[in-house]
């Protein structure tokens, strides 16, 4: 299992690695089985469809389940046409969050062109390789996480190859952008300014022109 985390809002893409899945796709019902627990023992289960992606990888996303107290983790298990596969001793445990929560961006604004540098603050941060910045519906670029409030990311171009687009709602994603759940920001692009002309164009060594 890749993950350490899971946040308990769901839709995060999970993915287990081992061998022998390709044979789970001949007409045969595969789910993934996630069920809480904590010190009081199991508390909810919930089931995901999966996905077959080679012999050594499967994925399923993660459901949403209430984090009943602190310290919940979720037990993960492979069915197959009703039957588990993994033995009880050797389920996959993941750490279950309640989700984090975006608060502000530092700064609001910047060149339509990108490049600037962003600050994401909020709370709930956990530390991750897999953390993604979105910006609208079509770009994305790498965040860096600095600390549970805060994570960086720099802004990609505002223009496409024919629109502008001034405005984008800005967003996380922490399994590597295949999924964006939390909730969004906005982030403001401002036209670039453009030198055409300097005059004048010569003066004296001595400046003061």
């Amino acid at each position: 299992l890749t993950a350490e985390h899971l946040y308990s809002n769901g839709l995060m893409q999970i993915e287990l690695n081992g061998s022998g899945f390709l044979v789970l796709v001949e007409d045969v019902a595969v789910v993934c089985r996630f069920e809480e627990m904590s010190e009081g023992g199991s508390k909810q289960v919930a089931h995901t469809a999966a996905t077959v992606v080679s012999d050594e990888v499967l994925t399923c996303p993660s459901p949403a389940l209430v984090v009943s107290e602190d310290g919940s983790f979720a037990q993960v298990d492979v069915i197959v046409d009703g039957v588990s596969v993994i033995p009880e001793d050797n389920r996959l445990h993941v750490t279950l969050l309640r989700p984090p929560s975006l608060v502000e961006l530092e700064p609001s604004y910047g060149s339509e062109l990108g490049g600037t540098s962003l600050t994401v603050k909020g709370a709930g941060f956990i530390e991750s390789d897999d953390i993604v910045c979105q910006f609208g519906d079509d770009f994305s670029t790498p965040a860096d996480w600095i600390s549970g409030e805060a994570i960086s990311c720099v802004t990609p171009t505002a223009r496409d190859e024919k629109d502008f687009k001034p405005n984008a709602t800005v967003t996380l994603s922490y399994d590597g952008g295949n999924t964006f759940v939390f909730s969004a920001l906005h982030f403001s692009y401002k036209t670039a300014s453009s030198i055409f002309r300097i005059s004048p164009s010569f003066g004296p060594l001595l400046g003061k022109t």
